[in-house]
């Protein structure tokens, strides 16, 4: 249930960032699985989810066990939770230009130009960077560019516009 009832815009980040199996399995190791009758892993995968009937919201930083991670862990997960609050913040609105700017005929590259100046500053590498270490600054655009090319795409394949 953890894998099929992920809000929309958490389970386009956790593919976005590969990252969706290894949330579902801690997901499930400290919240779930702790329990052990059925019913009341169902109810703590729904409250996990923000599903259940008292708990309607879902918090991806609550479905992440802080207190056990290593310092990596701590650090993969901040990161994927960046990702995550992007997206909760920010595909709707993504997506309502986007299907605008295809029905008018704008092209893709002009529609991702207007994805990164709009939404992506916060992925964008600072310009003195460029000065610093070229390399890290050119992997950061890399980056924004092939997250734009994916938003992009789920919006193409959640409007039926392939």
């Amino acid at each position: 249930m953890l894998r099929d009832r992920c809000p929309e815009t958490v389970d386009l980040a956790l593919k976005w960032c590969n990252a969706k199996t290894r949330w579902v399995d801690h997901a499930y190791k400290n919240f779930v699985k702790i329990y052990a009758a059925k019913q009341e892993r169902y109810n703590a995968t729904r409250i996990t989810l923000g599903i259940a009937k008292y708990y309607r919201n879902f918090d991806f930083d609550k479905s992440i066990n802080w207190d056990d991670l290593t310092d990596d862990e701590a650090n993969y997960w901040y990161n994927i939770s960046k990702k995550v609050r992007w997206f909760t913040k920010n595909f709707a609105y993504v997506k309502n230009d986007c299907e605008i700017s295809l029905s008018k005929g704008r092209d893709d590259l002009e529609i991702k130009i207007d994805i990164i100046a709009r939404y992506m500053d916060e992925f964008l590498p600072d310009a003195k960077l460029l000065v610093d270490d070229k390399d890290e600054y050119e992997r950061k655009m890399r980056e924004v560019d092939s997250l734009a090319d994916y938003v992009l795409k789920c919006v193409r394949r959640l409007s039926g516009r392939l």
